[in-house]
């Protein structure tokens, strides 16, 4: 028979030895564990940061550009127009940019609205300024010249130097009051007329003889019935005329014949 002896110190050896490798798998697999733990919450920290950072970004840009355009607008004191910001949140903020965009649109139109009234009338007054100058120089010319004729001939080249029409004629009433006859006139048309004796028949030929007939003034532009009167062939680049009635002590003399080469270039004030 064969003897086979257990030594207490062999047992305790071996349940040690038995505890001891899986204690050391457990942990090893806790740590694995660990660190893959930690890759994961470091991946969605990450994940969270960048959705933090775009979910900012989305608010804060968009206000930083609202922020330049209204800071913008300011500093050009609505003299220009400015490209509007773009900003397409769909929220309140998109409102506040579409909101400040009209009320910017309105005050740069009225602004410029604003301009073009004071540069309209600054041209009304400088047109004021003209016609009185020349209302004085032909005062003036009254008491330089005691001849009819070379009054009224030096009176159709003040008009000319101060407004620089096309041509003025001055028309007069003959004796009888039948027709308007030319007087007086600056351009070469007008020459070649009044050597022909040109006259119009009252109250039939032109604006002429209707406001020698009726002691109106009147307007004939590029467009309407009075255009059938710009045929002279004296006068070919006539696109406006006005007539103005010459009246002394309620009884009319003739009348001022001014012509310009521009479609619209009368109105009631001239």
């Amino acid at each position: 028979s064969m003897f086979v002896a257990y030594s207490p110190i062999g047992l305790e050896t071996g349940w040690s030895l038995g505890l001891a490798f899986p204690q050391a798998e457990l942990f090893q697999s806790a740590l694995q564990l660990q660190n893959t733990l930690g890759i994961y919450t470091a991946i969605v920290a990450v994940i969270i940061g960048a959705f933090l950072f775009v979910y900012t970004l989305s608010i804060t840009e968009p206000l930083r550009r609202l922020t330049f355009y209204v800071t913008r607008f300011s500093s050009d004191k609505i003299t220009r127009n400015i490209e509007p910001v773009q900003i397409h949140t769909r929220d309140e903020l998109e409102d506040l940019s579409n909101a400040f965009h009209n009320i910017t649109s309105d005050l740069q139109n009225t602004f410029s609205n604003f301009e073009e009234r004071i540069a309209e009338r600054t041209r009304e007054t400088e047109r004021r300024s003209i016609l009185l100058k020349a209302v004085a120089d032909v005062g003036k010319a009254i008491t330089s010249f005691r001849d009819l004729s070379e009054l009224l001939q030096q009176t159709t080249y003040l008009i000319n130097d101060n407004f620089g029409y096309y041509h003025i004629g001055i028309f007069l009433l003959d004796e009888h009051k039948e027709y308007a006859v030319l007087s007086a006139a600056n351009s070469e048309g007008g020459r070649r007329m009044l050597e022909r004796g040109h006259q119009l028949k009252v109250g039939e030929t032109g604006i002429v003889g209707y406001v020698t007939q009726n002691a109106k003034a009147r307007i004939a532009l590029d467009v309407g019935k009075d255009a059938v009167y710009f045929d002279n062939p004296d006068l070919p680049e006539t696109r406006s005329e006005m007539a103005l009635p010459l009246i002394v002590s309620g009884q009319i003399l003739g009348a001022l014949d001014v012509q310009s080469t521009e479609p619209q270039a009368f109105s009631d004030e001239d």
